[in-house]
């Protein structure tokens, strides 16, 4: 009876042990599977959080390349109304030649006298050029008319441009042209070519900006270009 009694305990006993240790094990288990939970949780946060700096980064330089394509574009067209400026005044000047050249044969025909009264008559002419030029450059300091304005807008503001336009226009500036830009972003400024021109382009900004209510950034442009020639971006 006793050595049953004893068994029985004995098995018990072993049985106890043997939940405890499944317990343990399965309390083991789940520990583990918590932590790598929480570790994998960590990593995920971690590796969001990097890749959302990293697409900051990515949206940062995405900008700064929208900014400086759009600089180039700027410059681009300002270059090439520049060259093509150059190209007519080329033209014109290899005009002026040819008649020079033929009124000089000519002259060549005659007496010395002639010679003489030619010579004093370019001479004359020379002077009245002289006068014709300085009275030109002091009228283009004083007067609207002796500007020329291009207006480039971008897509978004057409009816802007078309205000800038009538407001100049009664001022009598010549508006050379209007143009859209397309997609290409850029602010608003005032680009100008000769520094006497300045002034001028300061007015022209001031007046632009009490027209549409947006701010214009006056800018000096180390481009040869005719004189009297001013250019409005009209952006964001």
């Amino acid at each position: 009876m006793k050595n049953e009694i004893n068994e029985v305990l004995q098995k018990r006993i072993e049985n106890e042990k043997k939940q405890k240790r499944v317990t343990i094990i399965t309390a083991t288990f789940f520990c583990a599977f918590a932590i790598i939970i929480i570790y994998l949780g960590n990593y995920a946060n971690m590796q969001k959080k990097e890749i959302a700096s990293k697409n900051r980064i990515l949206d940062s330089i995405s900008d700064r390349l929208k900014s400086a394509n759009s600089i180039l574009k700027q410059d681009t067209l300002t270059l090439k109304r520049t060259a093509d400026n150059y190209d007519a005044i080329q033209k014109q000047l290899a005009n002026l030649q040819k008649a020079t050249s033929v009124n000089s044969n000519s002259v060549s025909i005659g007496n010395s006298n002639k010679n003489t009264d030619a010579k004093y008559n370019d001479q004359v002419e020379s002077v009245k050029l002289a006068v014709n030029n300085n009275n030109y450059k002091s009228l283009s300091k004083t007067s609207a008319q002796n500007y020329t304005l291009y207006i480039q807008y971008m897509e978004a503001f057409p009816k802007l441009s078309a205000m800038l336009k009538t407001a100049f226009l009664e001022e009598k500036y010549t508006i050379a042209k209007e143009q859209n830009m397309g997609e290409i972003s850029f602010p608003s400024s005032v680009r100008y070519f000769y520094k006497t021109d300045k002034e001028r382009a300061g007015q022209i900004a001031k007046k632009a900006e009490a027209t549409i209510n947006k701010k214009f950034k006056v800018q000096f442009m180390k481009l040869k270009s005719p004189q009297n020639q001013i250019e409005i971006w009209v952006g964001r």
